[in-house]
């Protein structure tokens, strides 16, 4: 018993270590055999530009935003052929901060119900986060 709460506070001590408070959450994506799993930090946040409580626009712009996730899309699905921007929106973080949500739908062959799509956060200074991948049978 001693053996097992010693190697439960041993794992609990490195996942705080490892996550500590950097990590903000997750925005997932399932996309035909694999989930996207998109995590937002701290320090990518705080590197990134920020819309500033008086300005009247977001530092960058939703165009830029839109190709900087087509961008990653592309690289992430490459058999993809026909990407169609589905929405972007603008996602609070905290209390003052802001990222791009970019969705993206297939629409490279025959679509029966609903297209598979991939939403794509954005940071204000152009970053995009490179996803956690896990792969699956469909």
């Amino acid at each position: 018993m001693r053996k097992l709460l010693s190697l439960l506070l041993l794992f609990a001590s490195f996942s705080a270590a490892f996550c500590g408070d950097d990590f903000l959450g997750t925005r997932s994506s399932r996309f035909k055999d694999a989930d996207y799993n998109f995590d937002l930090t701290r320090s990518a946040l705080a590197r990134a530009a920020h819309w500033e409580r008086d300005a009247e626009y977001p530092p960058l712009s939703p165009r830029k935003a839109r190709q900087i996730a087509l961008d990653q899309a592309k690289s992430l699905r490459p058999e993809v052929t026909n990407w169609r921007l589905d929405r972007i929106s603008l996602e609070p973080i905290g209390d003052a901060d802001w990222i791009y949500l970019v969705t993206y739908q297939d629409f490279s062959g025959p679509i029966f119900g609903v297209a598979w799509s991939l939403q794509i956060p954005v940071y204000f200074d152009g970053a995009t986060i490179q996803p956690k991948i896990r792969k699956f049978k469909p």
